[in-house]
């Protein structure tokens, strides 16, 4: 007979509870369509992996202390170390990029390997004649390759949201925040179980956090979308600085050179765009070639970070002067009393004559 006779018990409850969590997060991403094969396959091996370091943690749980399923206590300590890392290892490939995989591949497969070596002779973890679980002299080696392994994955993660937004999104720390803390409160008391339940929430989070990154972002340029546009304009608050900028003939650069130029083209200058802008303000790709800024810090450098951004696609044009040049229109909106759509049509009619002008001395 199973310790812990009552088979639901409250810890039981919770677990079921979690892995039911974990297969409704797994339906939303099988069926989700927004989002790449290899996200979408990687965060499917990622669930899967939680559900089954769930269910070892539980099963070497219930059987702790029964002498007659030792070897089945054994097993199950050993399934639940070796995997607990390789969570981390793919849900690094699923909401971000991973970095020196053959090191990240060697790592893992050494630490199985020592898992399975040490569980022969007790150096993580030893079952008595009794059937009770006890820790080994080498536990703090699994500790220290599963902390790694969470710590690699936060800061990939972190790097990876830095490309989008050159600054970790409130939501992603707090998230983060919520996997330490939980982590710890096992490590001060290994009897509060409390690690898989917190990367079980912290995984649906994480995949939360990523699919509203790609439905704010467009999907070439990796700039926010028009729709976030228009709902941050509606909550802008002076001093603010609103730029517009469009390529020039952009249709006669697809035309001469195919859209797939034309699609670099535009990766490009959002990409300069970014760099030169990200820091004091947010960055959007209003149209089809077509982009925009809106400004709420160090607003009185946007002339020089206008000059910045010229002189940059100007290196850019000496290596390839294939590349477009691009005009930009600015306002402003200093008080309360000027309404941002003013300072945005404003903005426009400077544009419309930067690129009249651009197109006469072109025809002269």
């Amino acid at each position: 007979m199973i310790k812990g006779a009552g088979f639901m018990d409250f810890y039981t409850a919770i677990v079921l509870l979690v892995i039911v969590m974990v297969v409704v997060n797994g339906i939303d991403i099988f069926s989700n369509r927004l989002i790449g094969i290899r996200m979408k396959r990687n965060s499917l091996i990622t669930c899967s992996l939680i559900v089954f370091t769930l269910f070892f943690e539980w099963l070497g749980v219930k059987v702790n202390g029964v002498a007659s399923h030792i070897e089945i206590h054994k097993l199950a300590k050993l399934l639940e170390f070796s995997i607990a890392p390789l969570i981390a290892v793919f849900a690094t490939v699923s909401y971000s990029k991973i970095r020196h995989p053959k090191i990240i591949t060697a790592v893992m497969t050494a630490h199985i390997v020592f898992e399975a070596v040490a569980l022969h002779f007790g150096w993580v973890i030893s079952v008595d004649s009794s059937g009770w679980y006890h820790r080994g002299p080498l536990y703090p080696i699994y500790i220290l390759v599963f902390s790694i392994s969470i710590v690699y994955y936060m800061i990939c993660v972190l790097k990876t949201d830095m490309q989008y937004y050159l600054r970790p999104s409130l939501v992603l720390l707090a998230i983060l925040a919520f996997l330490a803390i939980g982590i710890c409160f096992q490590m001060v008391n290994s009897d509060i179980r409390t690690v898989y339940i917190c990367v079980s929430m912290s995984n649906y989070f994480f995949y939360t956090h990523r699919y509203k990154t790609i439905l704010q972002m467009d999907g070439l340029t990796h700039l926010l979308n028009r729709r976030c546009f228009e709902k941050d304009i509606e909550k802008i608050k002076p001093p603010t600085r609103l730029l517009l900028l469009d390529v020039d003939d952009f249709k006669g650069v697809n035309d001469a050179h195919g859209h797939m130029f034309g699609d670099e083209c535009l990766k490009e200058i959002a990409a300069v765009l970014r760099s030169i802008f990200g820091r004091v303000g947010t960055c959007y790709r209003f149209g089809g070639d077509e982009f925009c800024v809106i400004m709420t810090r160090n607003v009185g450098e946007m002339e020089n970070m206008i000059g910045a951004f010229n002189e940059q696609l100007d290196k850019m044009r000496e290596k390839n002067v294939k590349i477009p040049t691009v005009c930009i229109g600015f306002s402003g909106c200093d008080t309360s009393e000027k309404h941002i759509l003013d300072a945005f049509q404003e903005a426009d009619d400077m544009l419309y004559r930067a690129k009249t002008e651009k197109k006469s001395k072109t025809y002269q």
